[in-house]
């Protein structure tokens, strides 16, 4: 493996881990509306 192709390799799983990261602050943070929402119908 070339310097270059590992660079690339970490800076791929970096981009894949802040995807992922920030994806699931997303989601929690839907599913914390939803559930506040349904303690507003309750």
């Amino acid at each position: 493996m070339t310097k270059k192709n590992k660079w690339l390799k970490i800076f791929h799983n970096e981009l894949l881990f802040h995807y992922v990261y920030h994806n699931k602050i997303d989601f929690d943070v839907l599913v914390a509306d939803l559930y506040g929402e349904m303690e507003l119908l309750i």
